[in-house]
């Protein structure tokens, strides 16, 4: 049997009883191709790698949908979810949340030799006990069938998500398109805090309840709005000297700290103060706007804003998905895993935990460089949509990786960015490793 290098099997069979006896098994043989960590490859995927080495197959779910969805042990929820991600009989959407739509079929005849077999599963054990990138290689090699020139980009990492988190530990602003790039991060990325009647921010490892205030921004209006389940919404200007002369005088300079680093801001007001008071039923809490640059208690400047440790956090969306299938209790959908861990990159590559080899990332023309992983504590341990504390995903994590609480890794611009740069989803992410930086040298 086909085994990966860590024993994982490669192929997933479907069959009532085996290949035995020609008696109750004839010559269909149908299956999925399986990734070292027992997540699955679409057929798709498998069909472009048949195509490039001339060898016929058939894929889906071969006008049998019962027989298809008893196989592949969905229920009937992921069947709907399915369709409802646009999944129809005979497409190419082969995945689904990882979970399979359908599967491979290689049917032998009278016709067929010894070599075809042969031929076939050497293109299995040559294309899938490889890397991505070298399946990728395979695929551009020859031209494709038109109804499959579309999959090779599905191996390419894609940016899915921005979001940013205007107001620190508060809800995120999804972007799908594109976002302005300042010289300490993204765009109106905690640019704001709340403090309470010390001075200090509040976080949601004691106000769990931040990630229900959702931040709005309105570029064309140069606003700020808030919203909260129950109540009106609240707005501040985008920009404090924006405020007309009269408001400006009121609001009052504050000191605070970040991680241990001094910051500096204005308070945007009683109307806000008060509002974000009501939410938390918290008395004495106020907004502040950063208005000067952050520095260590040394007094050097860094180039961040309100961020705990750097100016962009990337988090695989392949990696919350390998992370969501470990987990064995408080299941949750997808979308709602990715966002405990509260990135500024949602990216998906073609298989998890690549990002830990990242050296540098483009993304259009602007270029990163990876700072390092970060270390999680108690906070993905907070339902992001409702503000009630769970058990996962902070348990496997530890349970899987030894006690090694890592995960997504921490982005800083490689050099500075003139105003206005933007950041677009659609673009092209390009990605050096470290070991083609070590075979470079």
């Amino acid at each position: 049997a086909l085994k990966h290098t860590n024993g994982a099997p490669l192929i997933e069979f479907y069959n009532h009883n085996g290949y035995d006896d020609i008696a109750l098994q004839g010559g269909v043989v149908t299956f999925n191709v399986l990734h070292d960590d027992g997540s699955y490859v679409g057929f798709a995927e498998v069909s472009c790698i048949a195509a490039v080495h001339n060898i016929l197959i058939r894929t889906g779910c071969f006008c049998n949908p019962g027989a298809c969805q008893w196989f592949l042990r969905l229920s009937n929820a992921d069947i709907r979810k399915q369709y409802e991600a646009g999944h129809v009989c005979s497409d190419f959407t082969d995945l689904v949340d990882g979970m399979p739509t359908g599967a491979v079929r290689m049917s032998f005849g009278y016709m067929t030799r010894v070599n075809d077999v042969d031929k076939a599963v050497t293109m299995i054990r040559d294309c899938y006990l490889t890397t991505a990138a070298a399946r990728l290689r395979i695929m551009e090699s020859a031209k494709l069938p038109d109804a499959l020139r579309h999959v090779p980009q599905r191996l390419r990492p894609q940016l899915k998500r921005i979001c940013i988190y205007p107001i620190k530990s508060c809800g995120a602003f999804d972007i799908t398109t594109a976002w302005p790039l300042t010289n300490s991060g993204f765009k109106y990325d905690r640019s704001w805090m709340i403090v309470d009647v010390n001075g200090m921010a509040i976080t949601q490892k004691h106000f769990t309840r931040l990630c229900l205030i959702r931040p709005i921004v309105k570029l064309k209006e140069d606003i700020l709005e808030l919203r909260f389940p129950g109540m009106s919404a609240v707005q501040v200007p985008l920009q404090m000297d924006a405020v007309s002369a009269a408001n400006r005088i009121e609001s009052s300079f504050c000191q605070s700290k970040v991680c241990n680093d001094l910051v500096e801001g204005l308070d945007c007001g009683e109307e806000v103060g008060n509002w974000l008071s009501d939410c938390l039923e918290t008395t004495g809490l106020r907004l502040v706007r950063q208005n000067a640059e952050r520095r260590t208690q040394d007094g050097v400047s860094k180039d961040i804003s309100l961020a705990n440790q750097a100016q962009f956090l990337l988090v695989n969306r392949a990696s919350v998905r390998w992370l969501a299938n470990k987990v064995e209790t408080e299941k949750e959908p997808l979308d709602y895993t990715v966002d405990r861990f509260r990135g500024n990159l949602i990216l998906e590559t073609a298989s998890p935990f690549e990002e830990n080899s990242f050296e540098e990332i483009s993304i259009g023309g602007v270029d990163f460089k990876v700072d390092g992983f970060c270390t999680r504590c108690q906070m993905i341990c907070i339902d992001q949509h409702n503000g009630q504390k769970t058990n996962e995903p902070l348990r496997t994590i530890a349970r899987e990786f030894g006690g090694k609480i890592r995960f997504g890794i921490y982005l800083s611009l490689k050099t500075p960015q003139t105003e206005n740069t933007l950041v677009s989803c659609s673009e092209e992410v390009r990605i050096k490793k470290q070991e083609e930086h070590e075979a470079e040298q």
